[in-house]
């Protein structure tokens, strides 16, 4: 998924001129996903976090949910758009936290988009300077994460139109 992401973005800055939306991404995410996933999982969006954890109210929700034949939770994915205010990737880790020290067999994700040149912003607790992930778990609020895959639209590392995506999970 993290690859057609990076490609997806590329295309959509050469063809579309205005900024893409998290809720576009989330979109092309889902398709993605469903057609690499085994029968009987679904994905759901907007799914609600008192579903799997008590401390959260029913206006809270994940970006997308996998849930597994059995109709239980097994990943919860946040997405967001570098860049994109609202305390960016470290508030979706804030609040994932409680998930997952209450169900720790959930997989709890997130996907951070480059839509612009890639090289501005990129956080460098999570891509070295060789825009490769840093596998080490490091320790972020109250919680370790690990970056579990970084990819990116153009090999080379300095090309200027490059598009990046980088999948964090909640260990």
């Amino acid at each position: 998924m993290l690859q057609g992401l990076a490609y997806w973005l590329a295309y959509k800055r050469e063809t579309v001129k205005y900024q893409i939306t998290e809720h576009e991404a989330v979109g092309e995410a889902m398709q993605i996903l469903e057609s690499q996933l085994a029968p009987g999982y679904k994905i759901v969006k907007e799914f609600q976090y008192s579903k799997v954890c008590n401390k959260y109210s029913v206006h809270q929700h994940a970006d997308v949910a996998i849930i597994n034949p059995q109709g239980k939770c097994e990943c919860l994915i946040e997405f967001k758009i570098a860049g994109s205010t609202n305390g960016g990737y470290k508030a979706d880790i804030k609040k994932m936290i409680n998930v997952k020290k209450e169900c720790p067999n959930i997989d709890c994700y997130i996907i951070i988009l480059y839509s612009q040149s890639c090289n501005i912003g990129v956080p460098k607790e999570l891509v070295d300077d060789n825009g490769k992930a840093i596998k080490k778990p490091i320790p972020m609020n109250s919680t370790k994460i690990r970056v579990r895959r970084v990819c990116n639209a153009v090999c080379s590392k300095n090309a200027k139109k490059m598009k990046k995506t980088i999948c964090i999970e909640l260990l």
